[in-house]
Parts: structure tokens; C-alpha cells; sequence
């Protein structure tokens, strides 16, 4: 007989928690050696800058910003259809 549901959702959770800790292992490194580049490419505001090295948050939302002006320059297709379907509503949408 096949896994159980109870070895599946741990299954799951375990693949989570894996994908996590690469994930910020990798916003880390990219903290540590391209700090330049993504303090000069963060537009957000920060009251002080507590470190030369940019927190885990700061690198991801640059790495999101980076991402979503990218889309623009890639031809629409049904998959980017959907993930700009799927994006943050702009200042403009909401006014409109």
C-alpha cells in the first residue's frame, strides 16, 4: 500500500521546510556578496542603515522588483498572462 495521508502531509511539510532554508540561504549570499548592487536597486526607504549588508527582506524585494519590471519586456503568453494576472494591484489600478 501507498504512503498514508498522515506520511504525505509530512512529506510536504518537510520539502517546505527544505526549499526554505535554500531559498534564504540563497537571499543570504546574495546579502553578503552583491550588497552594492542591491542597496543601489532598493527603492524602498529604510530609517537607518543598521548594517553594509542588506537584510534577507531588502534582497527579496529587490529580486521581486527586478522580476516584476522584467515582465514587460517578455513577450505575453498564456503563462505571463496569468502571473500578471496574479501580481499586486498597482497605485493606478486601484484609482481606476
Amino acid at each position: 500500500m501507498g504512503l498514508g495521508r498522515f506520511d504525505l502531509t509530512l512529506e510536504a511539510i518537510e520539502r517546505f521546510v527544505n526549499l526554505s532554508g535554500i531559498a534564504l540561504g540563497v537571499l543570504q549570499y546574495l546579502s553578503l556578496t552583491r550588497a552594492s548592487e542591491v542597496l543601489g536597486k532598493y527603492e524602498g526607504w529604510l530609517r537607518t542603515a543598521s548594517s553594509d549588508c542588506p537584510s534577507e527582506g531588502v534582497v527579496r524585494s529587490v529580486i521581486q522588483a527586478e522580476f516584476l519590471s522584467s515582465l514587460g519586456k517578455v513577450p505575453a503568453d498564456r503563462t505571463l498572462r496569468m502571473i500578471r494576472g496574479r501580481g499586486r494591484e498597482t497605485s493606478s489600478d486601484i484609482a481606476a
